[in-house]
């Protein structure tokens, strides 16, 4: 999958650890969002 600047991105919602879930589709930035996907201590 490529994701390309000022494009829809696709949907994607995640579980947090004590919030519930979260949507990338629900949030309405000021610049934008920034996704860091952290794989834990190696």
């Amino acid at each position: 999958m490529k994701v390309i600047p000022r494009t829809k991105t696709p949907d994607l919602v995640v579980e947090t650890v004590g919030h519930g879930t979260w949507s990338l589709a629900e949030q309405n930035p000021e610049h934008f969002t920034l996704l860091v996907f952290y794989r834990g201590h190696h």
